[in-house]
């Protein structure tokens, strides 16, 4: 599906909302670090949920594509070296919630169950079939590895809407983290 520059903008715009800052904060400039980290998150989100071109959503919100490019990759680099920021963002991206509703807690208080666990493990299975690798190669420590990390974890989430992002995100790293 093509998404025009308004359905871009206004996807942006929720997606600050959902994270707790201004609409005009991620197309300003502030240099604000908690405003930079969130929008280096919805750089990220957006190119991952549009399948839109650095060049079609930096034109939608004001931004040249390398400094998406640029945002996109240091957010990674936080998802893949498990920083606090970086998990917390995608937390709130991934449960939709408004920020204030989503406490991070970087230590879960959960148990991670064998359901949840074996859903993991087939949702793995289905995104590398679905890809031609092998789950291995799948969910190697690369940003393909990251995109496919989400979208198990969002099959997860179809799946057992009563545990947490934390919880959904554990079983993932359990099973599928080479």
């Amino acid at each position: 599906m093509k998404f025009t520059e308004t359905e871009l903008r206004e996807l942006v715009d929720d997606l600050a909302v959902r994270l707790g800052v201004k609409p005009l904060d991620i197309r300003g400039s502030a240099a604000n670090q908690s405003i930079v980290r969130c929008r280096f998150a919805v750089y990220w989100y957006v190119r991952r949920e549009t399948r839109a071109s650095l060049q079609e959503i930096g034109r939608a919100i004001g931004k040249h594509h390398s400094t998406l490019l640029s945002g996109e990759r240091q957010f990674v680099r936080g998802l893949r070296d498990k920083n606090t920021w970086a998990l917390e963002l995608l937390g709130r991206l991934n449960a939709g919630e408004d920020a204030d509703a989503l406490p991070f807690d970087p230590q879960p208080a959960f148990e991670l169950n064998g359901e949840l666990l074996k859903a993991a493990t087939k949702a793995g299975k289905a995104i590398a079939a679905q890809r031609g690798q092998s789950t291995l190669a799948c969910f190697d420590d690369t940003l393909a590895g990251d995109i496919a990390r989400f979208q198990a974890r969002r099959a997860l989430r179809k799946a057992f809407p009563q545990h947490s992002a934390e919880a959904l995100q554990a079983a993932v790293d359990d099973v599928l983290t080479p």
